[in-house]
């Protein structure tokens, strides 16, 4: 007894999908790939949208015995021309406001203006269905109705002619044919995921190409010829094996998507001339970005590549690539910069190349205002670390911000000037080789800018730079200076004034704060000072006995005295009372909250050694150093104290203490044991 064999390849199926009138009806990122019901007859959703057509052959079949039976099905489908009615508006030729009408019917059929081709069924790779596409296109269908047209009707021989868009995805396809660039009105070119490794140089004869997509292939380069298509709006080249293309973009002005992910470049090609571009994909990055680059989204993906090794810092295949050369100077680079340098990790790997932070300073010369404004926004996120201060400065950070300091631009000044505050604050070393005469002698001519926002970061400039010593000496002998802060404390707008006033409060300048503030004297009998000390829930005592103080004098406790001094939750309560100014019935309710979330959960051992009280210590700094204000070595909840701690402190001045001298406020200061 003999067994017949019953399996069978699969039949490999084509699909062709004609549209007519328009191309709306294909998904430009998806083209369909599904076979539809009738073959012969056309169908159409809207009169509107005209119609399609669909046609199936079985991969295998002879190919010019398939094409002439698909150019017959199609010359059977497509319906006859249709009476259309014309209007023509004229205006009267004696000038009198009259339109004339001229109306007339001509018959008139829908242009083909997409074609899509699919494979569906088995993975052989027998065929690629390329081959009865080219013999359809070369085919010129003559039937009786074309012959018969009047007046305004094109041709059946024109109706390959007019295709608008073409979709060949995944159909296995390793050549490109000529043929198909002879489709002079070709607007959109769809290649995705076929097995491609060139791109014909003829393709540059298609000067009306707006959208050319060749994902998902094997491209090695790029023809040079493709220059030549310069109304391109979107190129997409995504996961090939581009190494170093040669794409020259100096003509295509209109080019807004650039897709290039996945590809193990060692070059980016120069996008500078790209002054549109709105959506760059690049290594493992994508950036999206709004028409005025004002909301930009970052995507980073990770993937097992070997492109991106899994030793290596997530962003640094884009980051050796952009700046290699001078492409952050783009618009689109240069925002998508500033956002990712929001992230502190990123920072530290972008601080740790020495040349990566030449050309983020180079960027502050450029004569683009937005690349500046990024620019020093990613500048900004890198100076507040110590270590990178110091690498700006090395790399002359100060010179092209010297030049800007005088220029005419109050938003690149600004933007600038938030550069120097920060790099300021960074360290009392960088702070001493910032202060020179020339950039002093700027800060105080800003300082007296008609602009309120340039005095303000001015200002805080002039009083970061005075946290050292060293320039704090030098700042106090300045009498023009001292001067300028004092005019300032009684400007109109109170920004500015207060930053004046910040100022003076570092230089110690204290009777001059005093009076600029209009704060109370100091009475005869000499400095009244309340201190508390700390001890956890025990502070609920200390509240206690000042309500009595309070009672017995009809005063608050803020009225009484000159000095609130406080150690570990004492110091908590002497923010509390000094700065913010709270009631002792809020004190007590914080108490009882600090209570219930901060002691009431046990701490695991491991986290015995971080103390919540530790965590005081970010919140307030002195100088340009953090002060330990709460004993170490208490076992409890850190991070609900930290969150507690965080709501009790914010303050809209800043989270700095010396922000509160301002303020017609007792002192205040807080201490740990470490330092007491």
């Amino acid at each position: 007894m003999s067994w017949g064999l019953g399996w069978k390849r699969p039949s490999e199926i084509f699909h062709l999908t004609l549209n007519y009138g328009t191309d709306k009806t294909v998904d430009d990122r998806s083209p369909r790939s599904s076979t539809s019901s009738s073959p012969l007859s056309p169908s159409s959703s809207s009169q509107d949208l005209g119609f399609k057509i669909d046609l199936d052959w079985t991969a295998g079949d002879d190919e010019d015995q398939v094409a002439l039976r698909l150019q017959s099905q199609l010359m059977v489908a497509l319906p006859l021309p249709q009476d259309t009615v014309v209007l023509e508006l004229k205006p009267s030729e004696e000038e009198d406001g009259n339109v004339g009408v001229d109306m007339k019917v001509v018959k008139r059929k829908e242009p083909l203006r997409a074609v899509t081709m699919s494979k569906a069924g088995g993975s052989s790779q027998q065929s690629d269905g390329i081959g009865v596409l080219t013999r359809l296109l070369r085919s010129n269908l003559a039937t009786p109705a074309a012959s018969v047209v009047g007046d305004g009707v094109v041709g059946y021989a024109d109706h390959w002619k007019n295709i608008t868009l073409l979709s060949l995805c995944g159909c296995g396809l390793s050549v490109l044919p000529v043929e198909l660039t002879q489709l002079q009105l070709l607007e959109k070119l769809y290649l995705d995921n076929n097995k491609l490794s060139l791109l014909p140089s003829e393709l540059g004869e298609l000067k009306n190409l707006k959208v050319l997509r060749v994902d998902y292939n094997m491209l090695i380069s790029v023809p040079v010829e493709l220059r030549q298509c310069v109304g391109l709006v979107e190129l997409s080249l995504e996961h090939n094996k581009l190494v170093r293309p040669l794409l020259d973009f100096r003509a295509m002005a209109e080019l807004r998507v650039l897709r290039l992910f996945g590809n193990p470049l060692e070059f980016l090609p120069e996008i500078l001339p790209l002054q549109e571009l709105r959506h760059l994909s690049l290594a493992n990055i994508r950036i999206v970005a709004d028409e005025n680059l004002r909301s930009v989204n970052v995507q980073i993906e990770m993937e097992n590549s070997s492109y991106f090794g899994a030793a290596r810092h997530k962003m640094s295949a884009f980051f050796s690539l952009i700046f290699r050369f001078s492409s952050c100077h783009h618009p689109l680079l240069a925002s998508a910069l500033a956002k990712i340098m929001q992230d502190q990790g990123n920072c530290v790997v972008v601080g740790k190349d020495e040349n990566a932070v030449r050309q983020l300073i180079s960027m502050i010369s450029s004569d683009n205002r937005h690349v500046v404004e990024q620019a020093c926004s990613a500048l900004s996120s890198l100076a507040s670390d110590v270590s990178v201060a110091m690498q700006l400065m090395k790399s002359d950070i100060m010179q092209p911000i010297e030049k800007v300091l005088k220029s005419f631009d109050q938003e690149e000044i600004i933007s600038v000037l938030q550069v120097v505050v920060i790099l300021a604050f960074a360290s009392d070393t960088v702070a001493q080789k910032m202060l020179t005469k020339d950039v002093l002698k700027s800060l105080k001519l800003l300082c007296a800018h008609k602009n309120p926002e340039v005095q303000r970061l001015a200002l805080l400039a002039v009083g970061n730079l005075a946290f050292c010593l060293e320039n704090r000496s030098t700042l106090v002998t300045s009498e023009s200076l001292r001067e300028l802060l004092m005019r300032l404390t009684i400007a109109s707008e109170p920004r500015v004034n207060k930053a004046a006033a910040r100022v003076l409060a570092i230089l110690g300048e204290n009777e001059n704060l005093r009076r600029a503030i209009r704060g109370r004297q100091v009475a005869k009998q000499g400095l009244r000072i309340l201190s508390m000390d700390g001890g956890g829930m025990k502070g609920m005592a200390t509240v206690q006995i000042l309500k009595e103080i309070e009672k017995g004098t009809g005063k608050q406790i803020h009225e009484m005295f000159d000095l609130i001094c406080g150690t570990s939750t004492g110091g908590m309560l002497a923010v509390a009372l000094g700065i913010k100014l709270m009631s002792l019935e809020e004190c007590e309710e914080t108490y009882k909250k600090l209570g219930k979330l901060v002691f009431a959960e046990p701490v695991l051992k491991d986290n015995e050694a971080a103390s919540w009280i530790e965590k005081l210590d970010q919140l307030y700094k002195s100088s340009s150093q953090s002060f330990r204000v709460v004993v170490h070595g208490s076992k409890h909840n850190a991070d609900q104290f930290e969150r507690l701690l965080k709501e009790l402190c914010d303050d809209e001045d800043g989270d700095l203490l010396i922000e509160s001298a301002v303020k017609s406020i007792p002192k205040v200061f807080v201490v740990s044991t470490l330092v007491s």
